[in-house]
């Protein structure tokens, strides 16, 4: 896994390969994976492990701008929160922008700044996750208050 992680810098000669060794471990160390779980092959990691190495995949390319595609999509409600508070963490550390395409409701609500809410390719709402939720259009109402409940 830590090859995996490096292969950005290795493959364009960017660093030597001690450096990207330490690189590689600092990337993983902030987010929370040590030094034995970089000798871990893909198939040995759990489902967010592989979302925290993708993480610290991206970041050893030291990003200004960082895109997470539905990031805590396939996980169970609690790794899809260490997952985020990850992300939250990574964030603070390299100060970069992110932008976060998700359905997930908590995890938008619980890391985002500012709230693009979009319905059949538009943009409907913007704000914070205070005016998301304050919010009176009907359409933001109805996906937010959305549950599966019986009849």
């Amino acid at each position: 896994m830590g090859e995996n992680v490096g292969l950005y810098l290795s493959e364009h000669r960017l660093k030597p390969a001690v450096e990207i060794e330490r690189i590689v471990q600092e990337k993983l160390a902030l987010v929370h994976l040590g030094p034995k779980d970089s000798l871990k092959y893909p198939s040995e990691l759990s489902g967010g492990m592989k979302k925290r190495v993708a993480i610290a995949r991206a970041l050893v390319m030291e990003p200004q701008v960082v895109l997470y595609d539905e990031p805590t999509s396939e996980l169970d409600p609690l790794v899809a929160v260490t997952v985020g508070r990850e992300m939250v963490r990574a964030n603070a550390v390299t100060r970069a922008t992110t932008l976060v395409v998700t359905h997930d409701r908590d995890l938008a609500f619980g890391i985002a700044n500012r709230i693009a809410f979009l319905s059949e390719g538009r943009i409907v709402a913007v704000g914070t996750p205070e005016v998301i939720r304050a919010s009176q259009d009907p359409l933001l109402c109805r996906f937010l208050s959305a549950d599966f409940t019986r009849d």
